[in-house]
């Protein structure tokens, strides 16, 4: 019986390994992050703290979209390009716009990517999410004394680890907020950005009418923290994509208008929206204006 073929290793990533190597953890108990990769060719890259291997692949890789095609985060390969007819631009056909595509109005990329960062990466944005820390530490000191005081009253020896582990158990349904590096959240705004300029261009071709100008800007910013738990309809096609770590650096609802001088009832508002003018679209239909199954 003849034996499969081996394949031969990849030359350039042996290579890699003996200049990367050696590497501090091991690849089965490390977790890669963005930062740990290295660019070995323009679809591989290698971590520098495991050695693992990453191959784009469009099952495998962490994809964003960018002006419609799919790209890895972690090489920047585009591993789903936008297909084309052959003869898709003619200079032999009379355009029609038809009732289905109204003209209205559009979104800048530049605009887009102001008001996201403004929410994410400004002064104001991070002077907003050290109010919700200290609103955490002075519940979670609240917590504690509460229980401390509830031992005391029962006569029960205090045990630091039990009062410690029972404050953790009241606080697990609280946010987390987190002041992040400058570096971190410039990576969640790009994605974000990406993923904002995507939708707009996809779901604003489908309305009748567009927001008016007033309300841009509350329609981007509610998008923006719909990313914290992404929304799907139709079962498993997803119309706003989930962004991991946005959550816990998002300033709190409550402080919107406050600090942003928007209505805190916008993402309620343009969830409803979304839904609204996606409930008579077909799963066969959105996926063809480019939303994707999850």
């Amino acid at each position: 019986m003849k034996r499969p073929a081996i394949k031969p290793p990849d030359p350039a990533i042996a290579l890699w390994r003996l200049i990367a190597c050696p590497f501090v953890v091991p690849e089965s108990i490390h977790r890669c992050r963005l930062g740990d990769w290295e660019l070995i060719d323009c679809d591989k890259a290698g971590c520098t703290m495991c050695g693992k291997i990453h191959l784009c692949c469009p099952e495998s890789c962490p994809l964003t979209h960018y002006e419609g095609r799919q790209v890895c985060e972690v090489t920047g390969f585009c591993v789903k390009n936008i297909q084309f007819a052959d003869d898709e631009f003619v200079d032999t056909v009379a355009y029609i716009r038809t009732p289905y595509v109204p003209a209205h109005r559009t979104i800048e990329h530049e605009q887009i990517e102001y008001w996201i960062e403004d929410v994410l990466c400004s002064d104001r944005a991070r002077s907003s999410i050290q109010v919700d820390i200290s609103k955490r530490n002075t519940r979670t000191a609240a917590i504690f004394t509460r229980i401390a005081k509830e031992y005391k009253a029962n006569l029960t020896p205090l045990n630091l680890i039990d009062v410690c582990a029972a404050t953790a158990y009241a606080m697990a349904n609280f946010r987390l907020p987190r002041l992040m590096d400058a570096e971190w959240m410039n990576v969640i705004a790009r994605r974000c950005v990406d993923h904002a300029v995507f939708f707009c261009r996809t779901f604003l071709d489908a309305l009748k009418c567009t927001p008016p100008a007033v309300k841009m800007h509350g329609f981007i910013i509610g998008l923006l923290y719909l990313m914290r738990a992404g929304m799907c309809i139709c079962g498993n096609v997803v119309i706003v994509p989930y962004v991991q770590g946005l959550e816990d650096v998002l300033p709190s609802e409550n402080q919107i208008k406050s600090v942003f001088g928007l209505s805190t009832k916008i993402i309620t508002e343009v969830e409803n929206v979304i839904k609204l003018t996606l409930r008579s679209h077909s799963r066969e239909h959105l996926m063809a204006m480019g939303f994707e199954q999850q």
